[in-house]
């Protein structure tokens, strides 16, 4: 798991906290820090989540770039191929 996806995770449990902390004082202002957090949570899940389907992808990509390899070589050294 990403390191985004792990403070994101984190900083989403304080901004809940803050929001209801605002709510229940009526503060305002609080609560609209504690909104901005969750909100900045949600982005960097967002950001962790794609890093991590884009290492996904290539790892994907160059493990089938490894199999075609593998067969066209094994197929040159049978002699199925110029």
């Amino acid at each position: 798991m990403d390191q985004n996806r792990l403070e994101g995770a984190s900083r989403n449990v304080g901004g809940a906290l803050e929001d209801e902390f605002g709510r229940t004082t009526g503060d305002t202002q609080t609560q609209l820090e504690g909104k901005a957090t969750e909100l900045k949570r949600r982005v960097e899940n967002l950001y962790g989540q794609a890093k991590d389907t884009a290492a996904d992808t290539l790892k994907a990509a160059r493990r089938a770039h490894n199999v075609v390899s593998l067969s066209g070589t094994l197929a040159h050294m049978a002699g199925r191929c110029p």
